[in-house]
């Protein structure tokens, strides 16, 4: 058996622990602390996209790489601080919040890449539109079909992908330019629905919880029929 598909998966306590690393970053009050903080948080990327890893671990060194991007914006130089701050959070830095208050601050910075409900939210247009429909029950049930019909097409990706991936990527060299075509346009449609299905289970899941409206959850695709020059593409007709 080909030796890759023997290697075993990668550690749980590796994949959490720069998530982690950087909750506890922004968690200090020191600027200088939360910039050397970023050092052990590249070291153990850098150590988890080079182990010998089996092949469905190239998705989480993609995600580890693109992390580690994020990451380095919001600690070393931005003073998140003093630079990101909640719609509704009182004028003084983040510093000054109580333990709780702050631990909460640094939940929701990790978990708002868009930075959507901040003083710093793209006012250009970048981000989607926001639902302007108010009725909970009409907005899940969206939400509920929408997933369903993603689901189904990943179904279907799953099951016409011709497979052409290795321990070191995907491996388009060895089809035609045709099947090269059909490949990229099948991995970068799953990708775009996963993130999709992901985006409308957690925006469920919040909506649930009874603190968020549908109005407080913007879409986190906008529709390709926006993108039709390069700037719409990379504004509004995206992220």
């Amino acid at each position: 058996m080909n030796s890759d598909l023997q290697r075993p998966p990668v550690s749980l306590w590796l994949l959490i622990s720069p998530t982690a690393l950087a909750f506890l970053a922004l968690m200090c009050r020191s600027a200088l602390a939360r910039k050397t903080m970023f050092l052990p948080i590249v070291g153990i990327a850098l150590y988890v996209t080079t182990i010998g890893m089996s092949l469905g671990d190239y998705v989480i060194a993609g995600a580890f790489t693109a992390y580690v991007f994020a990451v380095f914006d919001l600690l070393v130089p931005t003073d998140a601080h003093h630079e990101l701050r909640l719609v509704d959070q009182p004028p003084p830095s983040a510093g000054t919040l109580p333990l709780f208050a702050r631990a909460t601050w640094a939940l929701c910075v990790l978990t708002s890449p868009r930075p959507i409900g901040w003083t710093n939210e793209p006012k250009n247009g970048s981000i989607p539109p926001r639902p302007t429909d108010t009725s909970r029950i009409r907005f899940a049930t969206r939400q509920i079909v929408y997933t369903t019909f993603h689901l189904l097409t990943l179904k279907v990706l799953s099951a016409t992908m011709t497979g052409h991936i290795s321990r070191n990527g995907l491996d388009l060299a060895r089809t035609g330019w045709g099947w090269r075509l059909v490949d990229t346009l099948q991995y970068g449609s799953t990708t775009s629905t996963w993130l999709s299905v992901t985006h409308r289970a957690w925006t469920l899941a919040l909506l649930c919880a009874g603190r968020w409206a549908p109005s407080d959850f913007a879409p986190i695709l906008a529709s390709l029929g926006n993108a039709y020059t390069l700037r719409r593409f990379w504004g509004p007709g995206r992220l």
